[in-house]
């Protein structure tokens, strides 16, 4: 049997405070989560009300964290934000929002500090999109490349980047569905097999890419 602690609350110092992807580990161990800040009153339960970024982060295996938040974002609210580590060490965050593609912002000081939010050029219809680091530095993004906010959440995509999220010039369609969301991925042990999920509200679907094919 598996023995575990007793449940804690995370302190961040972030006031309102929700984080709903995935951590990553940072090259110096510490953990990193990024997080979505509800920095203006709000009696609004869902999305609402989220105009800020930030991360959560500790280096001491979860013992204590600290807190660190972007500025407020200028469009409507920004939703589901995940980061990668670029090879110089910068946290770079990309975000949902409703303005037709993924938005941006990165920090060269562990989050103390973020650039100014800008787009990055990839469509996106308000959906949660999926970015990953892979081992030997190759970018992925599975995203649903369409412009139109609302839109239709298909076709589901993989984007790859070779040169550390700064162009992404390879996209390969994963499936044409009508309804293909909430993707996820995971790097096979064979360090090229990537193993993907993602879900059209009624099931959940699961594919494989070789990426020994393309990189």
């Amino acid at each position: 049997t598996v023995a575990w602690s007793e449940f804690s609350v995370v302190e961040a110092g972030l006031g309102d405070w929700l984080n709903m992807n995935k951590g990553i580990v940072l090259s110096d161990g510490t953990w990193m989560f990024p997080a979505m800040v509800r920095n203006h009153a709000s009696d609004l339960s869902y999305f609402e009300g989220f105009k800020c970024a930030g991360l959560v982060m500790t280096s001491d295996g979860g013992k204590t964290w600290a807190g660190r938040t972007t500025p407020d974002f200028a469009g409507s609210w920004i939703w589901e934000p995940m980061v990668i580590e670029k090879a110089n060490g910068d946290t770079l965050m990309y975000f949902r929002t409703d303005c037709g593609q993924i938005f941006q912002t990165h920090s060269a000081d562990r989050g103390a500090t973020w650039s100014e939010f800008s787009a990055t050029g990839i469509p996106n219809p308000n959906t949660r999109f999926h970015l990953r680091k892979l081992p030997d530095g190759t970018v992925i993004l599975l995203n649903n490349p369409n412009a139109e906010n609302g839109g239709k959440r298909t076709p589901l995509a993989l984007h790859i980047s070779r040169d550390d999220a700064e162009t992404w010039r390879e996209m390969y369609i994963i499936d044409t569905g009508e309804l293909f969301m909430y993707p996820d991925a995971c790097l096979d042990a064979d360090g090229h097999t990537l193993h993907m999920s993602y879900e059209n509200r009624k099931d959940i679907f699961y594919a494989t890419f070789d990426l020994a094919q393309v990189i």
